[in-house]
């Protein structure tokens, strides 16, 4: 039986740039916090006063570092993952998202319907089964010939 396989974790590059940029903007905000000692006008209608503006940027600053943690988490599970996609004759297996251990085996007699989306560039597969959804991301395979060959793999091998 041939097997293909495909790594399937999350983008490590674009998660350290996502990383670097989150944190530093979370830096700026928080040095902002430290440094005010002025109010913030952010429209005529919008005045804050310095402790409301401190507020402000502490709140700005504690968003920017939850996307930075997620982007290290995501930057370890790249780099520790064994995660990936196997094609064969019968049944496609995948973890159920780039950062899951949990892993979906779908029969390809049991796949339903199956559609591609676009949203800003990165596409996705989603393949509607007896069992739920499995989502394909194109940005998690190492290569982007390998979401079309993926997809002709799965799309020669269902029938509705």
């Amino acid at each position: 039986m041939n097997e293909i396989r495909y790594p399937y974790k999350p983008h490590l590059i674009l998660n350290i740039f996502c990383f670097l940029f989150m944190s530093f903007f979370s830096y700026w905000y928080y040095y902002m916090t430290i440094d005010n000692d002025s109010s913030l006008i952010l429209t005529s209608f919008i005045k804050l006063s310095p402790g409301g503006a401190n507020k402000l940027y502490l709140t700005c600053s504690a968003l920017f570092a939850s996307i930075s943690l997620v982007a290290f988490f995501n930057i370890f599970k790249s780099i520790t993952s064994k995660n990936q996609l196997l094609l064969t004759e019968k049944y496609i297996q995948a973890p159920k998202t780039p950062t899951s251990n949990k892993i979906v085996i779908v029969d390809f007699e049991n796949i339903n319907n199956y559609t591609e989306t676009s949203v800003k560039g990165n596409r996705f597969l989603n393949i509607y089964h007896d069992g739920g959804t499995l989502r394909i991301q194109a940005s998690s395979l190492p290569k982007k010939g390998d979401f079309k060959h993926v997809k002709s793999h799965i799309l020669s091998r269902i029938s509705f």
